[in-house]
């Protein structure tokens, strides 16, 4: 009875659209359009919504033209589906991609209010990235002799300036610009709202970094200064402006949606920072957290004056130090976690299949770049690969394998996954001994080659596995699981 069903609903929907074809011959679309949507919601066919999309298209509906199409694209065919129904779906991807560069900005079926956005945690990443370079090294506050504070609201115009400085100030502040374009944006604000926005919120951040360097021994308040990063601002947000009014905006929404599941946008941004860590040294290849060496000499040195210093001092000798170097095995195991943490973290959002297979030689290929620059920037290029030891490619091609087994899992078996994977790496991290590359590593980083990354790869590496493994648990705690696309 059912099968009866279905074909009897199947035959009234063909007929309907047989006399949608007719009334498109006859020129009547609007007509077409009606049929085509009766058909499809009495008998649901991807070649249905098809039609329907397209006198959509010739009606001028383009918007939701386009919802219509990214629809059809993110839908998984039955296996059994027929060819048609197949061709449909691949057709719709092709014409989405068209029609986005006809619509002048991104739909809000492409950009949700209140979605989650990677531009968002990225422009918060970045904003930290700017009070740390502005105000380092946080320490020596005074209040300047002499003035006032209406004094101190304007910052003085600088009688010398260099123009690596200048140039450094505008374009520091042009990535600032634009990601509080996109963010907004995303967040469902109106264009003008949003260029508004990307103008004023970053003048306003410069403002209050100039203003605060008053107080900060060497450094030196610049009206200049303000002026560039306002104008660097302002242009970032024009380039996006520009990008979005070319369909570059849509066009990202409509690879999104073929590569991504939905509410993505920390996983991405911290995938976006997790090759920044490794140019702070750390004491395993590929491995990021906190040494346990270096919690030691903080907390020596914040209670070095306590009056029970001598306690503390026979509490560190009873806890030991690490002892000596990893062995082959042991290093190549922590590199291989090293590379399953952020791949795991990469597959909670990134739709299974091969998607999925190409982003491990992605990962592997950005860790080595990332390790290799540190290399490079403290020992010179001759020595890039320095860091390079032997227990680096098996623990490479271990991790390859294990993140390859773990293509067809579900995001929250995924979830659960690297939820171990990184607690075992920061484990491994905490317990390794130090060697002489990073002895001298650190040494060429606090001696001030560095000064102005220091700090943003330091707290990168330090705090990126457990920022991943707060991701991952609020992903393994949702009830709900994406659908495979």
């Amino acid at each position: 009875n059912v099968l009866k069903h279905s074909l009897e609903m199947a035959n009234i929907a063909r007929m309907l659209a047989e006399q949608a074809d007719q009334k498109l011959a006859e020129g009547d679309v609007k007509g077409a359009l009606e049929l085509f949507q009766r058909a499809d919601a009495i008998f649901p066919a991807p070649t249905l919504k098809l039609a329907a999309a397209r006198a959509m298209m010739k009606l001028g509906q383009l918007i939701e033209a386009h919802e219509l199409l990214l629809a059809i694209g993110r839908t998984e065919p039955p296996r059994s589906a027929p060819a048609p129904w197949l061709n449909a779906r691949e057709s719709a991807r092709q014409e989405a991609v068209i029609l986005a560069a006809r619509i002048p900005r991104v739909p809000p079926a492409a950009a949700p209010a209140g979605g989650h956005s990677s531009a968002i945690a990225l422009t918060l990443a970045f904003t930290g990235l700017i009070l740390y370079a502005s105000l380092y090294p946080f320490s020596g506050w005074f209040w300047p002799a002499g003035q006032t504070l209406r004094t101190l609201l304007v910052p003085p115009w600088p009688r010398y300036h260099l123009g690596f400085d200048d140039w450094s100030n505008f374009l520091g502040y042009m990535p600032e610009g634009a990601l509080i374009y996109a963010g907004a944006l995303r967040r469902g604000r109106p264009p003008l709202v949003a260029g508004a926005l990307a103008f004023m919120l970053p003048s306003a951040l410069s403002w209050a970094m100039e203003f605060t360097q008053h107080f900060l021994p060497g450094r030196y308040p610049s009206l200049m200064d303000w002026t560039l990063n306002s104008l660097g601002a302002c242009a970032g947000a024009c380039l996006a402006i520009a990008a979005q009014a070319g369909g570059y905006g849509v066009r990202w929404s409509t690879v999104r949606e073929r590569w991504l599941l939905p509410e993505g946008g920390t996983a991405l941004a911290l995938l976006v920072l997790w090759p920044v860590g490794f140019l702070y040294p750390g004491t395993l290849p590929f491995g990021q957290g906190i040494s346990w060496e270096r919690v030691q000499e903080a907390i020596h040195d914040l209670l070095s004056d306590h009056p029970l210093a001598p306690y503390f001092e026979g509490l560190w000798a009873s806890l030991g130090e690490p002892g000596v170097r990893m062995s082959r095995a042991a290093e190549g195991f922590g590199v291989a976690l090293g590379l399953l943490g952020p791949c795991l973290l990469a597959f909670t959002v990134v739709r299974r299949g091969w998607r999925r297979a190409v982003v491990v030689p992605a990962a592997v290929a950005l860790g080595l770049a990332a390790n290799t620059l540190s290399a490079a920037l403290n020992f010179g290029p001759v020595h890039a690969l320095a860091w390079l030891s032997p227990g680096v490619p098996p623990g490479l091609v271990a991790g390859a394998l294990l993140a390859w087994a773990c293509v067809p899992a579900r995001p929250r078996t995924v979830a659960a996954l690297g939820l171990v994977a990184l607690t075992v790496e920061v484990a491994m991290v905490a317990q390794a001994p130090s060697d002489p590359y990073y002895a001298d590593s650190l040494q060429a980083w606090e001696q001030g080659r560095f000064i102005y990354f220091h700090g943003l790869a330091q707290w990168v590496g330090w705090l990126w596995p457990f920022a991943a493994g707060a991701t991952l648990f609020r992903r393994l705690a949702r009830a709900d699981d994406p659908p495979a696309r």
